[in-house]
């Protein structure tokens, strides 16, 4: 039976939520935003976040689905970034007495995807601390503000 919200009417979760919390998990691990979920499964906003609020295993079957999508990009950027193998099939085709086009012969190909250095800089910069920009961003403006602390301190002397 639907639990009764303060004050309003019965909520749908466990009648039009609940039975959809699949479609939710594939939807979060997909990328789709929260207002791209809540459209998809008919209710407002403030709906879903109540249902978040209130239900650990709505919100729990959201954030498993992006840290599963997160997983699968950080995996591909990996991928991407030390090179792989990748085998392509060709296959020849000609045409038959029939008019149609039969396979004569099929080819496995293997090919080598060299490392990707857009790839390599992405990953380091988010999987390892020491590579991070964060570090350099914050030292850069501690010593723009002492360059700047200096030559306030300078020009007191000028008036």
């Amino acid at each position: 039976m639907a639990e009764k919200k303060k004050g309003g009417r019965p909520h749908k979760y466990e009648s039009e939520v609940q039975p959809r919390l699949e479609e939710v998990r594939q939807w979060a691990k997909a990328g789709a935003t929260n207002r791209e979920i809540a459209a998809a499964l008919g209710i407002t906003d403030s709906t879903f976040y109540d249902y978040q609020n209130t239900f650990s295993e709505f919100s729990d079957t959201i954030r498993n689905g992006r840290m599963a999508g997160a997983a699968e990009v950080k995996t591909a950027l990996l991928k991407l970034a030390v090179g792989f193998e990748a085998t392509d099939t060709e296959t020849k085709a000609e045409p038959g007495e029939d008019g149609k086009m039969h396979p004569v012969s099929t080819k496995i190909l293997k090919r080598q995807v060299p490392p990707d250095i857009k790839a390599i800089e992405a990953y380091l910069r988010n999987a390892a601390d020491e590579w991070s920009d964060t570090d350099s961003a914050a030292r850069a403006v501690k010593e723009a503000e002492a360059e700047l602390k200096r030559m306030m301190a300078s020009m007191q002397g000028f008036r």
